[in-house]
C-alpha cells in the first residue's frame, strides 16, 4: 500500500501485481523471509507480448527501515 498525491489530494494505492526476479536476485529474495518489507526497483512489462496485464521485473532491492 502507498500514497500518491494528485492535483493537491491525497490518495491511498492499495492493489496487486505480479513481480519477478532472475539470477542473482531471485536467489537473494529467495532468503528473505515472507512478510518482510522491502523496497524494489525494476520496470513493469507485459506478462506476454499480446497481454495488457502487466509485471514487475525486480533488478534491486532493498529492506524497508522503519518509518
Amino acid at each position: 500500500m502507498g500514497r500518491a498525491v494528485e492535483a493537491g489530494f491525497e490518495r491511498k494505492l492499495d492493489f496487486e501485481f505480479d513481480a519477478i526476479a532472475v539470477g542473482d536476485i531471485a536467489g537473494q529474495l529467495a532468503e528473505i523471509a515472507l512478510g518482510t518489507e522491502l523496497t524494489l526497483d525494476g520496470f513493469l512489462a507485459p506478462t506476454s507480448r499480446r497481454s495488457k496485464r502487466i509485471r514487475l521485473h525486480i533488478t534491486q532491492y532493498a529492506r524497508r527501515s522503519g518509518d
